[in-house]
This record gives structure tokens, C-alpha cells and sequence, in this order.
């Protein structure tokens, strides 16, 4: 049984909307619940599945990561590090970039996904819908 299918109902639905990008306050307005109860459900739901950030909970939940290849290209190997929640820093070190120049390629595929942040391009990338930022 996949880790996610082992939350509580409530806690499924804010996992679910939190990988869709929205803050905790809309997901509490979405649900009729305090941002506070829903900021409590996200640390228990962390806890459980043993994730510590946004971008592994979304790996966690949608389970359509492709593995890496020898084959693929640096923008997919970009994709792939962005969706494992790599920091910049490292996404250079493994792909023996410049900061600067893996900070301009993540820069384009946030531009080409359409997205703003690194979470929303990693919740696009495995096929969940994302919450337009505002």
C-alpha cells in the first residue's frame, strides 16, 4: 500500500490541495477549516509519509517521477532534480554547471511550464494540476 493511501480522508484532501500549490489559507477557506488545523494536518502529513518539503510531498503523492536515464537530456535531468527538490547549488554540481547557468536553465523551464515557482513546476511535471500564482 502506497503511504498515501494510509492518510485520513481530511488529510488526503489537504495534501492534494497543497501539492496544487495553493497556501495554507486558501486550502483552510476551501475546506471550512482554520489555516491553523490545516498547517497542523501538513506537519502530521510530512510526518507520516517522512517528507520535510513541498516538492518531495508532491513526488510522494503523484508517483509518475520517471527514473533517471544515461540517456536523457540536461533539461530533463534538470526537471528531474527540480522535481527531487535539489537546491540550485547542487543541480550545477551534478550537471558540472555555474550557478549561474543552472539558475537560467530553471529559469527557462519556469517560463515554458508557464509556472512561478520551483513547486509549481515540479506539481506541473508530474501531471498535477497547479494553482495559478497570483
Amino acid at each position: 500500500m502506497h503511504a498515501f493511501d494510509s492518510l485520513p480522508p481530511r488529510q488526503k484532501q489537504v495534501a492534494t490541495l497543497a501539492v496544487q500549490g495553493k497556501p495554507a489559507k486558501v486550502i483552510a477557506f476551501e475546506l471550512g477549516i482554520k489555516e491553523h488545523t490545516v498547517k497542523s494536518h501538513l506537519k502530521l502529513i510530512y510526518a507520516k509519509l517522512g517528507v520535510k518539503r513541498k516538492c518531495e510531498l508532491i513526488k510522494c503523492v503523484s508517483d509518475e517521477i520517471p527514473p533517471s536515464s544515461e540517456g536523457e537530456s540536461n533539461r530533463d535531468r534538470i526537471l528531474r532534480l527540480v522535481v527531487d527538490g535539489k537546491a540550485t547549488k547542487q543541480i550545477a554540481q551534478e550537471l558540472a554547471l555555474s550557478h549561474n547557468a543552472a539558475a537560467r536553465h530553471i529559469g527557462k523551464l519556469l517560463k515554458q511550464y508557464g509556472v512561478m515557482t520551483r513547486t509549481e513546476l515540479a506539481a506541473k511535471v508530474c501531471g498535477l494540476q497547479v494553482q495559478a500564482a497570483e
